[in-house]
């Protein structure tokens, strides 16, 4: 509504459904951190400016294990789950959290609106950036993907690969 874009133009812009956008819009559906980046980038805003905001505490912002919003990877029934972490719209990072097994790993490709990066908690995973290079990450490594790349991830440790991926929202200045 901010942009003047009705749900009809938006709909092939994020190459999503429009009735899934109604959904969204009523509180129906939640989307999956692929239908956020998609949305994200046909709006030029970063994936946590399409949620509610988090209570803010001056000083300082703390969410609990178990707190924030839940997220799945893509839409559909073979996705890992995580959470996406941020505040609010004020606030320049933005950091989500997931647990991926190697049957829930997809092949979409994930469009970054803004610098990001992704750290290696544990197991292991495979990051294709489009055009950039294939790199296969331990634990405690780390890749940064700069704004306009696209990238994709493999989760290759049968017992799962845990990760947190942090986004440098922008901000006007």
């Amino acid at each position: 509504m901010a942009q003047g874009m009705s749900m009809r133009t938006l709909a092939p812009l994020a190459d999503l459904k429009q009735p899934f956008l109604s959904q969204l819009e009523r509180g129906v559906s939640s989307p999956s951190m692929l239908s956020l980046y998609k949305l994200a980038k046909a709006l030029g805003v970063a994936p946590g400016d399409l949620l509610p905001d988090e209570p803010v505490t001056p000083g300082a912002v703390v969410f609990r294990s178990g707190e924030g919003h839940p997220i799945h990877s893509v839409d559909g029934a073979v996705s890992s789950a995580g959470r996406l972490l941020f505040t609010d719209a004020d606030h320049e990072l933005e950091i989500s959290e997931f647990d991926i097994l190697p049957e829930q790993n997809n092949s979409e490709w994930f469009d970054h609106i803004a610098e990001a990066a992704t750290y290696v908690m544990t197991g292991e995973l495979r990051v294709e950036v489009e055009n950039g290079g294939e790199w296969v990450l331990g634990r405690r490594d780390v890749i940064f993907c700069r704004a306009g790349s696209r990238s994709r991830w493999t989760a290759l440790d049968p017992a799962g690969t845990s990760l947190l991926h942090v986004i440098a929202r922008r901000r006007e200045r």
